[in-house]
């Protein structure tokens, strides 16, 4: 599985990083909710998604 985070950080925010490329709390955040979406996608059709 492959997640385009690269994509998704170019068009967030500066407080998603402590560094040049280290992410903020708020960035681990964001690197897990790309992650989640994907999974979530994956799911069998009538399986339950936890909010």
């Amino acid at each position: 599985m492959l997640i385009d985070l690269h994509a998704h950080f170019l068009g967030g925010e500066a407080s998603w990083f402590t560094s040049t490329i280290e992410p903020s709390p708020r960035g681990a955040s964001e690197v897990r909710r790309c992650y989640w979406r994907d999974l979530v996608k994956r799911l069998p059709a009538g399986a339950e998604a936890a909010p």
